[in-house]
């Protein structure tokens, strides 16, 4: 007679055995962290579920981290484009003939359009364009002014799956519009509609300059931690003017004067859900070359801008305020305060 060991046990040891292979494979699996090759490439079934807590929700063949409302997601798949209205309540340095009797303020509309798309992993192009509907003070018709536009390219490199990203970039802004014939000076005195609005995204004063071709190069770095991401963009405008306008003051613009503009942008972003997230952008901006005669206090700005985002497949609707801290670049106005609504369309992915 066949003792129980012989008969059962030859079984249940072959058994045994099966469940802890089966077991050590899977634990080797999810200690493995993400597959090479997987993360951000469109292969969202092959992502390990720990991926799922970090700082994004939605497929990571679109896009990889939450962004600012001026600053792309360094590292995204797939072609954008972003649409920015901006309503800022604006008062004038000396008003006169005020849309508002009792506050002396004047409202001015500001459209923001951009386009990016990868030419390959690493490099990206796009383009940029922005007007706005505003009046100065002693007008009385609302005019219509339209920015230079911007072309660009910028490359950029990723370590430590994403969470660290180092790139550069370079955009040109020819003078493709003129808008009147007074100097900056003049235009800056006579509180101009150009000259008020091109202070509220201060960022972004080379956009509404006048007979200037502009350079733009700038370095961008980003770090993430699970829901939380750091970005920053250190930027410099090199503004060269290409005809003079007729001279009315003391210090003349001059074919061929260079203006220098430095522009810091920083991001504060946290994700506190898989649908929202929340952040804050800084900028300081100085004009540290220009004929134009100004005091030293006015060549600087600071200004932030709280924001909250919302993820959807492929639209990131966002709402943010913006307002200087001190007083405006240039001191071209007492003061100001804006709401930005921006919308991001997002093109392809799986």
């Amino acid at each position: 007679m066949e003792s129980w060991w012989h008969r059962r046990g030859p079984m249940r040891v072959a058994a045994l055995a099966a469940v802890l292979l089966a077991t050590g494979s899977a634990r080797a699996q999810g200690a493995g962290g993400i597959p090479t090759g997987t993360f951000g490439s469109g292969e969202s079934k092959a992502r390990p579920e720990h991926v799922e807590e970090e700082l994004i929700g939605t497929s990571r063949d679109l896009r990889t981290m939450p962004r600012a409302p001026t600053l792309p997601d360094l590292t995204h798949r797939a072609p954008e484009l972003s649409g920015e209205h901006t309503i800022a309540s604006i008062t004038p340095r000396t008003p006169s003939a005020p849309t508002d009797r009792e506050s002396g303020r004047l409202t001015a509309h500001l459209f923001h359009f951009d386009y990016e798309m990868p030419l390959v992993p690493w490099l990206y192009g796009g383009a940029e364009w922005g007007f706005a509907a505003a009046r100065a003070p002693s007008d009385s018709g609302t005019s219509f002014v339209p920015g230079q536009p911007q072309l660009f390219v910028r490359a950029v490199q990723s370590l430590t799956r994403e969470r660290y990203s180092v790139g550069a970039g370079l955009g040109v802004l020819p003078p493709v519009f003129t808008y009147d014939d007074r100097d900056d000076r003049a235009r800056l005195e006579g509180n101009t509609a150009s000259s008020l609005i091109s202070i509220v995204r201060p960022w972004d004063l080379s956009t509404f300059l006048d007979r200037r071709f502009t350079a733009r190069p700038w370095i961008d770095l980003r770090v993430a931690l699970r829901r939380f991401v750091v970005q920053l963009r250190q930027g410099l405008d090199v503004n060269f003017r290409t005809s003079a306008a007729p001279c009315t003051t003391g210090a003349c613009d001059e074919s061929g004067d260079v203006q220098l503009l430095s522009t810091t942008t920083l991001y504060l972003g946290w994700q506190p859900t898989r649908e929202i997230a929340l952040g804050v952008e800084a900028w300081e901006v100085y004009l540290f070359k220009t004929r134009t005669q100004i005091a030293d206090r006015d060549r600087s700005v600071f200004a932030l801008s709280p924001s909250v985002r919302f993820f959807y497949r492929y639209v990131e609707p966002a709402v943010s305020v913006l307002f200087p801290i001190g007083s405006p670049l240039m001191s071209a106005a007492d003061g100001y305060f804006a709401l930005r609504i921006d919308v991001r369309v997002w093109f392809g992915g799986k």
